[in-house]
């Protein structure tokens, strides 16, 4: 395992607050890029979120994403599900039980709330732990009118 000494992108939105769209862009397309070939090869992370997410160094943007300890292959069968992730992050077809199937969506959707987080400098869903659920549940967030669309 290489030694990634640049930090988590959790702490270094914390340390900067929202990032610029080009910066924001060019962190998204690493990702998206590493989650796409992940899928490729049938793997689901599970649980992407920003402290999975690593700087390759201080002077680097080339970002990691770590922690594989709860992905899953991808089977196409209906039977697999997941229940795992973090709670910012999770789809809310994962957190109803409607539909726990274990698939590349569970990731596009954390993926959706990575790009919101660092487009706002703060996770699209927000509060107490019912407040979160009720805010994925019916999709309420806002859009900060001085991030542009």
């Amino acid at each position: 395992m290489e030694y990634l000494e640049g930090g988590e992108l959790g702490e270094y939105l914390k340390e900067r607050g929202q990032l610029t769209e080009s910066e924001a862009l060019g962190i998204f397309k690493q990702l998206v890029d590493a989650v796409h070939f992940c899928h490729m090869n049938k793997i689901i992370h599970r649980d992407l979120k920003l402290e999975n997410i690593l700087f390759e160094s201080k002077d680097s943007n080339v970002i990691k994403v770590v922690d594989f300890g709860i992905a899953g292959l991808y089977s196409g069968y209906k039977f697999d599900v997941s229940d795992a992730g973090s709670l910012k992050y999770m789809a809310p077809e994962v957190i109803t039980g409607k539909n726990r199937a274990a698939n590349p969506a569970i990731d596009v959707w954390s993926m959706g709330c990575i790009l919101y987080t660092l487009l706002h400098g703060e996770t699209p869903f927000n509060g107490s732990k019912r407040e979160i659920i009720d805010g994925i549940v019916k999709g309420e967030y806002r859009i900060d009118p001085k991030v542009r669309s």
